[in-house]
């Protein structure tokens, strides 16, 4: 009688996934696990690697399934991972979508929810072996996630220390004509260097980014020269952002027409 076998309980298709992650070397660690699973046919990885309660409900699975430190390890790990993620788009200003954060918590927990599980009713295995016991304690079980999380919290927080001007707030649109004039001079030589002064009107949000709170903008303007005529309206487009380090902002304007 094989281990799995001696599981009382167990549902129909619970059944079925124990007998394939038996013979996919469950018994024998993950090592041996991931080495004997890629031997399986297809079908079979995908029933024994596969959870949608896990990959809806993550960490919550876990608890409910009672297999409560390894819930509360994995925690922890995505916290790290996304605090990292969150660090890497403050220095390299490169937003990732919404979607690269929630991708390492499904991965996670939907493909070892079923390994996981089956040790703990086989083997009555609380922990991974081969990570640091303190991780499988109660200290380390609060105590990561939460250390995570609040580094987490202190990297997100200090990205966006400096709030992101509004597209027509006036600090935006001092800084917006001070770049009209310099595009105004590199395009008519010195002699055209401060000798227009621009009136705005119909400045329009056209978007703001959800996770960093960047506008893309759009103004209607014309400039007044020094003779006191006026020339052709025109619209700019722009983006108002802030640095790496999240200590001041900067425009970029990418079209005029």
């Amino acid at each position: 009688m094989s281990d799995s076998e001696n599981v009382t309980g167990l549902k129909g298709a619970w059944k079925t996934k124990f007998e394939i992650l038996e013979k996919a070397g469950a018994d024998d660690g993950l090592d041996a696990y991931f080495k004997r699973k890629s031997k399986l046919r297809f079908r079979e990885q995908f029933k024994i690697s596969f959870n949608i309660w896990a990959l809806v409900f993550g960490p919550f699975y876990y608890f409910y399934k009672k297999m409560c430190l390894k819930g509360a390890f994995l925690t922890g790990v995505v916290f790290s991972i996304d605090a990292v993620l969150v660090l890497i788009e403050r220095i390299s200003e490169i937003n990732f979508p919404a979607t690269t954060h929630a991708i390492p918590a499904a991965v996670l927990f939907y493909s070892m929810a079923n390994y996981d599980y089956y040790r703990f009713c086989v083997k009555q295995e609380r922990f991974w072996n081969g990570l640091p016991k303190i991780f499988s304690t109660k200290v380390g079980a609060i105590g990561f996630p939460c250390v995570a999380f609040s580094a987490l919290m202190l990297v997100s927080v200090l990205s966006f220390g400096y709030d992101v001007p509004k597209c027509d707030a006036s600090e935006t649109v001092s800084l917006l004509t001070d770049i009209l004039d310099i595009q105004e001079s590199d395009q008519g030589g010195a002699d055209h260097e401060g000798t227009s002064s621009y009136a705005f009107r119909d400045i329009t949000t056209i978007s703001t980014d959800d996770q960093t709170g960047f506008h893309t903008c759009g103004a209607h303007f014309y400039n007044t020269d020094a003779g006191g005529s006026n020339k052709d309206e025109l619209f700019a487009s722009y983006t108002v952002r802030i640095t790496g380090d999240g200590t001041r902002f900067y425009i970029n304007v990418f079209d005029i027409r």
